[in-house]
């Protein structure tokens, strides 16, 4: 899927050891979401094909971990978004607060040049 909008809210949700859904976007996401996802699905796919041997519980266990990092691995990534909101909401502000010095300077020095340019009649009176 394109947006997590899309996958309920979520980067990525396993389905089970072998499915996931995934939300991603090539022009903003990262891709070594899906490299690692992809892994992680080669991974359980050997393992599935291949069992034999004692080896296989110990492949088993560690793709268990693997799917619980990538839960963690979506609540990173809605902290992430939420904290890119906020900058970019703190960027907006700081832009307005700029552009509010800059207009109270521009209308100072407007207020100074007229001030000098031509004396209001108190000011002249003071001067004679």
């Amino acid at each position: 899927m394109r947006t997590v909008a899309q996958n309920d809210g979520h980067t990525v949700r396993t389905i089970g050891a072998r499915r996931f859904v995934a939300a991603f976007d090539p022009d903003h996401d990262d891709p070594e979401l899906l490299r690692t996802l992809i892994l992680l699905l080669r991974t359980a796919a050997l393992a599935a094909s291949v069992r034999t041997g004692g080896q296989l519980a110990a492949a088993e266990e560690k793709i268990a971990l693997a799917l619980d990092e990538v839960d963690k691995l979506d609540e990173v990534k809605k902290a992430a978004g939420a904290i890119q909101k906020s900058a970019t909401k703190i960027e907006s502000s700081c832009s307005g607060i700029h552009a509010g010095i800059h207009r109270l300077l521009a209308e100072a020095t407007a207020a100074i040049t007229d001030d000098t340019a031509a004396p209001s009649g108190d000011d002249q009176r003071r001067v004679a």
